[in-house]
């Protein structure tokens, strides 16, 4: 399946494919009844299998619309031809984690950034949301180099930490992950609390060009439970 595939999706133009640091697969299109540009991720066919995940997700996203923050970006879940897509505004200032490849902020650089991201996490917590995958690939920027914040809710539920290890899967970024996603039967549930600690990653990423903790998934994920940051 290529992406001429898609040249059409209901009222949407397919432009083409970029890429996508969430599931599935991410097109620029044009909307040709609003006449604008928007970005249409083609979820997995199994991603909204679950019934309850189904009805839990699309709470989510109408709860995003509702919050009505500069920095919070809702997604509308269109079904078309027994097809799930996620449609937003697109956002042609780039990510953070783009602009890091660049080398690390100033502290005031920094500040900037991360009061708008902690700002957007306060409404959508406010809201009953929470992004549950926050990392500097999520923060986007838009025409006038504000503060987005994206790809809420698309990380299920986690699993113990040995089942993702043995099964070779992970759902998340491990190098933001907090404890709890790393191993809930030891850490509990994932809370607000769990996207402050990712918004910490992201500040240490910001000032020193680096995340707290690399290598493979395994490594990472007990320094995220045992270790403390350089």
């Amino acid at each position: 399946m290529n992406a001429m595939s898609f040249e059409q999706v209901g009222s949407y133009l397919i432009r083409e494919e970029i890429p996508s640091p969430g599931p599935g697969r991410l097109f620029l299109a044009t909307d040709t009844e609003q006449n604008e540009q928007v970005t249409l991720r083609l979820l997995p066919p199994d991603f909204l299998a679950d019934a309850g995940f189904r009805a839990q997700f699309k709470a989510e996203m109408q709860a995003l619309a509702a919050c009505h923050h500069p920095s919070v970006l809702p997604a509308a879940l269109l079904e078309i031809d027994n097809q799930d897509w996620l449609v937003r505004r697109w956002l042609p200032g780039g990510n953070l984690a783009n602009q890091l490849t660049q080398g690390a902020l100033t502290a005031e650089q920094a500040l900037v950034i991360l009061s708008q991201v902690a700002s957007a996490l306060d409404a959508a917590h406010t809201c009953g949301v929470l992004h549950k995958n926050l990392k500097a690939a999520n923060v986007l920027f838009d025409e006038k180099g504000s503060v987005v914040l994206t790809d809420f809710g698309l990380v299920r539920s986690m699993q113990a930490s040995t089942k993702l290890t043995q099964s070779g899967t992970i759902l998340g970024t491990p190098a933001y992950m907090a404890p709890e996603q790393a191993d809930p039967e030891q850490w509990g549930e994932v809370t607000p609390l769990t996207d402050v600690y990712a918004v910490g990653v992201i500040a240490y990423e910001a000032l020193t060009g680096r995340v707290p903790f690399e290598g493979e998934m395994p490594t990472v994920l007990h320094a995220q439970i045992y270790e403390a940051p350089p």
